[in-house]
């Protein structure tokens, strides 16, 4: 999950999808490496798909109401997956508001 400040003020996440897939059957995506992985409590190989994710509402978001950590990645492996994502998402992203 990334949180970006959308043009209205309004913090919303971006919840990108984290697969096991071989990246062949998805667009563009971020190879997760190991330690990241263990980071998270993942299992390799594992990738984050960054061309397509869902946005939530940060307020109301009955999806986030469990707060548990459950892993985490480092700061700048979340960078380089933001970056990823930015460079895409001009044209090639899709947004799918989770309801």
């Amino acid at each position: 999950m990334l949180i970006v400040v959308g043009k209205d003020g309004r913090r919303r996440p971006l919840l990108f999808l984290i697969t096991s897939q071989p990246p062949g059957s998805f667009g563009h995506v971020v190879e997760i490496p190991e330690t990241e992985a263990r980071r998270a409590k993942l299992y390799t190989p594992a990738w984050v798909v960054v061309d397509e994710f869902n946005t939530d509402d940060l307020a109301a978001s009955w999806a986030l109401e469990d707060t548990k950590r459950l892993g985490r990645f480092s700061r700048k492996f979340m960078s380089r997956t933001a970056a990823a994502a930015v460079a895409i998402r001009a044209g090639e992203a899709r947004s799918i508001p989770r309801r």
